[in-house]
């Protein structure tokens, strides 16, 4: 009498196991699929392997971002590089800002946040003497207030072209 007892009541916690992990295969089925459709052949190649959604994850993870060890060296790196950024000789200031901007979004992909002010007078550090000059005169302006920069203004307008007094 007692095993006709016990065998509802074992089905019935089986059935709802069953079914509890018939809903987890199919989530899972269903995010594997959602992930598989969005990588490139190359990460697919090195992840189709993997059982669960969380595995894949995992590993893209680490195949895109690397382990913590790796991370902090990436960002320990990018640092330096951000602090001892220069402008090469001969390269353009397009060019410069484009490696400048590379190293600072790269920063902020590890969550790295720089202040606008350090940004700016970082690269202003960064460009050589011959740029200086260019600066610090609008720079010198500015802090003088709007009445020196109207005579700067004024003062570019009336000088004479040389071919004219010639």
């Amino acid at each position: 009498m007692a095993q006709s007892i016990d065998k509802p009541l074992f089905f019935q916690r089986w059935f709802i196991r069953a079914y509890n992990d018939r809903k987890k295969v199919e989530l899972n089925c269903k995010a594997l699929h959602i992930l598989f459709w969005a990588l490139g052949p190359d990460v697919y190649a090195k992840v189709f392997s993997c059982e669960s959604a969380k595995k894949v994850w995992d590993r893209i993870e680490v195949i895109h971002e690397g382990t913590n060890d790796v991370k902090e060296t990436k960002i320990g790196l990018l640092n330096l590089e951000y602090e001892n950024f220069k402008m090469n000789p001969k390269e353009e200031i397009k060019g410069m800002f484009n490696r400048f901007s590379t190293v600072v979004n790269q920063l902020k992909g590890f969550r790295k946040e720089i202040l606008e002010d350090k940004l700016v007078r970082n690269l202003i550090y960064s460009l050589p003497e011959s740029w200086i000059a260019r600066i610090q005169l609008p720079l010198k302006l500015k802090m003088l207030g709007p009445t020196a920069q109207n005579m700067a203004q004024r003062k570019k307008k009336t000088t004479i072209p040389p071919e004219i007094h010639a």
